[in-house]
């Protein structure tokens, strides 16, 4: 749209200068080296007599002359007089006055000669400017035209698009079309759109499955005292409080999970000291051990020590004693790894344990939301790391994270 109208700009400055210009230019070189000028009547003829040949001659070169005798009168003029001007006149010469149309001269005899070259055929012209700038105006739309009516075509159907998506059909995608603004655009929506549509299909799942995950611990704190009206019993009390435990993580993990979902968990980096927050998160496993060299991490102390944990209890829970903590650097960056004497995790289910609530084939009677290893991950990808996942020659995660 620009291009054309940059071109339609150059065209009319085109016309403008090689019609009028010209005209202009070529009128006042034929006014210069025209002799007729010089073919006026003597001085002393009667003033009607020199009216014929001034419009004889004027008729001749195309303008409008005027002619005023030595002492400032009128002689005559073929069309409207032009008022003399009283600036100094060069005698045999034509000089062109302030307003750029009208030519003054003095001839030998001291009469002076004023050409109006306003009138310069522009009768004529004004059909053919008018001509030219309509068929400069077709020629801008009918260039034009096909690109704004395809930029408008993809408007409408990007409008049509958005409109069906806010409808709350959130798998419709937008057509991608070109490279333009406008493709970049429909991009950028299906991209919102999408992660859009992935965080409520997240709290979608977390909602369903965190109502089932609840209705466990809570139906067994119900039975228990229900139980201790009859027998209260140490060994009741103890289940009681452990299930209690067991709802308040749950609870915790899920506020975590959707403040990660949402965008809305608050993040501090500070340097810190992976060695020394993997050794105080291990005193407290029984029969952990930590290896390794102290290596600094950017990170939020709060999550990295989450993280941590979590990688301890997901060992505890389905892997076997011992617990092995080690920090390396590497080619790769800076690497938390956590192993234990487990199975492991099959291939299969590398990517799926990531994933909220799942537990892995045959493990659903394991205390334990499922909710972990998909947190680990979370606080993972908010630090720039990634999640590797081992089962030879024994079960091990790894947290690789980049170079300080």
């Amino acid at each position: 749209m620009i291009t054309g109208l940059v071109l339609f700009a150059v065209l009319v400055s085109v016309f403008w200068s090689r019609v009028f210009d010209a005209r202009f230019n070529a009128a006042v070189d034929k006014l210069t080296s025209d002799v007729s000028v010089l073919l006026l009547p003597a001085a002393g003829v009667p003033d009607a007599t020199q009216q014929a040949a001034i419009q004889r001659i004027a008729e001749g070169l195309s303008v409008n002359l005027t002619v005023y005798g030595p002492d400032g009168h009128l002689i005559g003029s073929s069309g409207p007089p032009v008022p003399l001007s009283l600036q100094p006149v060069t005698e045999g010469q034509w000089e062109e006055l302030i307003d750029g149309t009208h030519w003054i001269s003095r001839l030998a005899d001291g009469r002076i000669v004023i050409a109006d070259l306003s009138l310069l055929g522009f009768a004529g012209d004004s059909l053919a400017v008018t001509l030219v700038f309509g068929l400069l105006v077709l020629l801008v739309f009918s260039l034009m035209y096909p690109l704004v009516r395809r930029i408008t075509v993809r408007l409408e159907r990007l409008q049509n698009e958005v409109e069906a998506i806010g409808t709350g059909d959130l798998s419709r995608r937008v057509t991608v079309e070109g490279n333009d603004e406008i493709a970049k655009l429909a991009a950028s929506f299906n991209a919102s759109t999408e992660t859009i549509e992935d965080l409520l299909n997240r709290q979608r799942m977390l909602l369903a499955n965190a109502s089932h995950e609840l209705r466990t611990p809570l139906a067994r704190i119900r039975i228990g005292l229900e139980l201790l009206d009859t027998k209260d019993t140490p060994k009741r009390r103890a289940g009681l409080r452990q299930d209690i435990g067991e709802l308040n993580a749950l609870i915790d993990d899920l506020i975590a999970m959707a403040r990660f979902d949402a965008g809305a968990a608050e993040i501090c980096f500070e340097p810190l000291d992976l060695l020394t927050l993997v050794s105080e998160e291990v005193s407290r496993v029984e029969g952990g051990t930590v290896t390794g060299s102290h290596v600094e991490v950017s990170g939020d102390r709060r999550m990295l020590c989450h993280l941590i944990r979590n990688l301890l209890e997901n060992a505890q829970k389905y892997g076997a004693p011992p617990i092995e903590v080690s920090v390396r650097t590497n080619e790769n960056g800076v690497q938390l790894k956590v192993s234990d004497q487990g199975p492991g995790i099959s291939p299969n289910e590398q990517q799926q344990v990531l994933e909220p609530f799942y537990r892995g084939v045959g493990k659903q009677n394991i205390q334990g939301s499922g909710l972990g290893l998909s947190l680990v991950a979370r606080i993972a990808q908010m630090h720039g790391a990634r999640v590797v996942i081992e089962d030879v020659p024994k079960s091990a995660v790894s947290i690789v994270f980049p170079r300080p």
